[in-house]
């Protein structure tokens, strides 16, 4: 037989012996699905028809926010630049809700593509959207060209009409360094063709870039 025997020494005058207690401290924070553009314009140089620009390339643009336009994820990225703020992983869609051209030869395969950079944590969130193929819906095109993530690069996708996930797994934490910046930063980038019929005149569309819930805590 064992005999387990526990004293409480107690130097104190109170003759009660004093119990030990816990206290619990419980918060609940927000899921908030934040998204801001941190560069927002791309301003193109003047070009003629069939002319190709792309954004990474600071002699294309105008004004570039940088000198050169390093075409990898970080701060010499000219493109579109996006950042998480809010408190969950989000995916990022994106659709143009204008035209671009108004030639009757404008095709979005070859006139307006798109391509994006995301740091190594979204591309662990989700691979298989990074190693497969994304096909594009909506716009009654058949795309030629994948999704390379990311720049420079020789593959691009069509910019479509109506809202496709362009961005997976984009985290809300800001840690990590260059080349791969914050977890919670991306970029897109955009090249143009001009068609050869095209009239002359100032050119533009408006990209409508929204983040959504991911599913990931």
């Amino acid at each position: 037989m064992s005999l387990i025997f526990s004293f409480w020494v107690h130097y104190e005058t109170a003759e009660q012996i004093t119990g030990l207690v816990t206290g619990v401290v419980n918060v609940t924070v927000n899921r908030t699905v934040s998204i801001t553009l941190s560069r927002d314009t791309i301003n193109f140089t003047t070009a003629n028809t069939q002319d190709s620009k792309n954004s990474y390339t600071a002699g294309d643009l105008v004004g570039a926010p940088l000198a050169d336009c390093g075409g990898r994820l970080n701060t010499a990225t000219c493109g579109i630049n996006i950042t998480n703020d809010g408190t969950v992983t989000t995916n990022i869609t994106m659709r143009e809700t204008g035209t671009l051209f108004a030639s009757s030869s404008y095709n979005r395969i070859r006139h307006f593509l798109y391509n994006v950079s995301v740091p190594l944590t979204a591309r662990t969130i989700c691979p298989n959207f990074y190693s497969t193929y994304q096909p594009q819906i909506g716009t009654g095109l058949t795309p030629v060209t994948g999704v390379n993530y990311g720049i420079p690069a020789s593959n691009w996708t069509p910019v479509n009409a109506t809202a496709v996930t362009i961005i997976c797994g984009l985290n809300f934490t800001n840690s990590g360094a260059a080349p791969n910046l914050g977890a919670d930063w991306a970029a897109i980038e955009i090249n143009l063709t001009v068609p050869p019929d095209e009239t002359s005149g100032t050119k533009g569309t408006t990209l409508e870039i929204l983040g959504v819930f991911a599913g990931y805590d």
